[in-house]
Formats: structure tokens, sequence, C-alpha cells
């Protein structure tokens, strides 16, 4: 993530905006433009504030998605995402859809959807990772992730800081990969290298 306030020689990071974007655009073109969907939110982190920027961008395209419950995750924890999606499912059992800002709650959305029975329900959610790569893989409401290449941004990082130190110019901000992780993508096993 970049930093507010913080002088860095180079930062590699994901197209925060873009993964937010892709990813309503995934849920409004399922559901074919039109559809009620809730979003559980992490406004105080700088980083996934920017996805739903990128999400609502979207949302300026598609007119007849309705935005019928909104949950943002206190720090202080006392109410947590499975908890947050179980009541938007109480209080709107007929919600199509849930973007989630990160893939933690994307899992734990999904516990809720099935403890709703639920199964025709849409989630996303952004980050990557072998467990959000298993609820996608087996068919759950959890149908994309957003997979930050990690990998990637760590060797970027530890290259440009050899640069760096020997003397040669390094670029400031460097956006990596994103991969958008669908059911298909999984057929022949979960990726721990991406």
């Amino acid at each position: 993530s970049a930093v507010p306030g913080v002088t860095v020689n180079t930062t590699a990071m994901s197209n925060n905006f873009g993964m937010g974007e892709y990813s309503c655009e995934y849920i409004c073109k399922a559901l074919g433009g039109k559809g009620r969907i809730a979003r559980v939110l992490l406004p105080q982190n700088e980083s996934w504030d920017q996805r739903t920027l990128g999400m609502e961008w979207t949302l300026r395209k598609y007119p007849d998605i309705e935005v019928v419950a909104d949950w943002a995750f206190a720090l202080a924890g006392n109410v947590t995402p499975r908890q947050a999606v179980d009541n938007i499912l109480t209080a709107h059992s007929d919600v199509d859809a849930v973007w989630c800002a990160w893939d933690g709650a994307a899992v734990e959305g999904t516990l809720a959807a099935r403890s709703a029975n639920r199964p025709d329900l849409i989630l996303t959610g952004i980050d990557g990772g072998s467990q959000a790569f298993n609820y996608i893989a087996g068919g759950t409401p959890l149908k994309l992730s957003m997979a930050q290449s990690f990998y990637e941004m760590a060797y970027m990082c530890v290259f440009y800081a050899h640069e760096h130190l020997a003397g040669r110019k390094s670029p400031r901000l460097i956006i990596t990969p994103t991969y958008a992780v669908e059911q298909d993508m999984l057929a022949d096993g979960i990726p721990d290298d991406f």
C-alpha cells in the first residue's frame, strides 16, 4: 500500500481502484445490469477504500443496480463480516449479490449464504489466496477473487531497493498485475505462486 505522508523510494502495489471496479462489473454483468446488491466495506483503510471508490464508479454505469445495504467493518470488531452478511440476508432476503472489499469478508459472507440457503447469491472478494480459491473452486456463492500478486510485489520492492543502493534510478510507484480468478481457472488446482 501507499502510506500517506511517508517518503519512500519504491512501492509496489495493486490497482485498488481497478480491482473494485472490475469486481463490481463482474456482479453487474452477472445480474444482467439489474438487481439488488449489498456491500461490505472497510473505509478506514485507504487502500480498501480505493476499492470501494472503484466499485462506486462502476455502479454509475448501471442505474438499475440498487444498493440495498452497506456494512462498514469497525476496527473494534464488534460485528464480524459473517454477522453482517447474516443480518443483510435476514433484512433483504431478495438481495442478489454481495460485493466485498476483501476476501475475508467474502469467505465469511459465503458461510452466511450457506446458512441462509442462498446458493444463488453472488459474492466477490479482493486479495486472492488459497482460502478464497478453495471456496471458488468448490462452486460456492463466492464466484470471483481479484488475486493480487504478492510475490511480485515483494520481488519488485527488493529489486528496486538494490537498484537504489547501487545509485540507479527506481520508480516511486509500481502497479503489479492482478488476476480475476473464477472457478474455471482453478480446475487444475489451487496456485500458490501467482
